[in-house]
């Protein structure tokens, strides 16, 4: 994985600041890989607070102001439905806090 301890702390934060204490953060993509360069952060954010747009969009901007970097985030509320790609990543994905898994 392609960020530090320190990124990955300040991830969990703004999310859980916004999306609620129980939420999980997932990273696929390019930064999960140690040998890839450069590239944004794709996070999905699984998450039982409900969140509209523009919080979402909030999140995000915190998020790349935070890491200054380009970030992506897909958001997927407990209970609701997930998209293909939500699911296809989240399976592959790495959760930025192992000691936590979302019950959903």
């Amino acid at each position: 994985m392609r960020l530090s301890a320190t990124q990955r702390q300040e991830i969990l934060s703004i999310v859980r600041r916004h999306a609620g204490s129980d939420a999980d953060v997932l990273l696929y993509g390019s930064r999960t890989r140690d040998e890839a360069r450069g590239g944004d952060v794709d996070l999905i954010v699984h998450h039982a607070r409900p969140l509209d747009p523009l919080e979402q969009a909030r999140v995000q901007h915190l998020l790349e102001e935070a890491l200054e970097l380009p970030v992506d985030v897909s958001f997927a509320p407990a209970g609701g439905a997930t998209t293909p790609f939500q699911r296809m990543v989240s399976a592959q994905a790495e959760n930025l806090d192992p000691s936590h898994e979302f019950a959903s």
